[in-house]
């Protein structure tokens, strides 16, 4: 099939009330991402799943790395939480962390205090197509597998099978979501792999194609990881960095992409116009 979707630059204009979100959504929400939500701390997104940066609350200030993975094709509910941050150490006898009083924050990093900080419970890792609804909460060290349901309210703090429903305070499983057998065949054909464009030019036709293991389908190739740091996200000062570009672990500089690359990544810091590409690393 000869693709037409996504195969040239689409014109898009931007009024001048849309803010900084609206035009990473639109322009990278197609792309691998990396998202810095602290001045460290980062979490990787995959494809169409940009939304899961905004829900990442209670990152540790000081925290370096990666506080969570969150793989292709997620919908995330704009109140839904990523509780990347560290839990209160329960156990001690003294369990409050004086986050009130920047005097004693500033001496209890000074002297490597650790018992009065917060605790983390490691990366949150969350597979592709994964649906997280409303007010849901994901609390560190979870991980969610591929094509799961968190329903509205619920609070996860344990790992989710794949392809199942969990709901309630704390989340158990309510069911599987798809037949095992369906669950079999989904996770062979990996939708979520797809070319974009071929993704696209298929939307009517996706629910069968999704399952059908005889077609050709076309894959998409690895690509390197946009990198933004976006602080502020909720507040008028919002910030936004175009950091470069991630492969593996490495991080790039901007100057080092391709020509194609760094003009479609400027179109962000410009006033148009602008041109949405499927793939700009091709």
């Amino acid at each position: 099939m000869t693709p037409d979707f996504g195969d040239a630059p689409v014109p898009l204009s931007f009024s001048d009330s849309v803010n900084t979100i609206a035009k990473i959504t639109w322009l990278f929400g197609h792309y691998d991402l990396r998202v810095y939500i602290s001045h460290n701390g980062y979490i990787d997104v995959g494809r169409g799943s940009f939304g899961a940066a905004l829900s990442v609350s209670s990152a540790l200030k000081d925290y370096s790395g990666c506080v969570g993975t969150v793989g292709q094709f997620c919908d995330f509910s704009a109140s839904s939480e990523l509780l990347a941050g560290g839990e209160h150490r329960n156990e001690n006898n003294v369990n409050i962390t004086f986050a009130n009083i920047k005097a004693f924050q500033t001496m209890i990093a000074k002297h490597g205090i650790h018992d009065l900080n917060p605790l983390s419970k490691g990366p949150i890792v969350i597979g592709n197509a994964v649906v997280v609804s409303a007010n849901a909460v994901i609390l560190g060290g979870v991980h969610v597998g591929n094509g799961a349901l968190i329903a509205a309210n619920a609070l996860v703090r344990t790992n989710v099978e794949p392809f199942s429903v969990y709901g309630g305070v704390p989340a158990k499983k309510v069911k599987d979501r798809l037949s095992l057998d369906r669950q079999l065949v989904l996770a062979k054909v990996r939708w979520w792999d797809f070319d974009l464009v071929y993704l696209g030019n298929n939307l009517a036709r996706l629910q069968d194609l999704a399952v059908d293991t005889t077609a050709d389908h076309i894959y998409r190739k690895p690509t390197p990881r946009i990198v933004l740091k976006l602080l502020n996200i909720d507040k008028p000062n919002q910030h936004l960095e175009i950091m470069g570009f991630a492969e593996g672990s490495q991080l790039l500089k901007l100057s080092d992409a391709p020509a194609k690359v760094q003009h479609y990544v400027s179109q962000i810091g410009g006033r148009g116009p602008y041109n949405w590409v499927a793939n700009v690393w091709e």
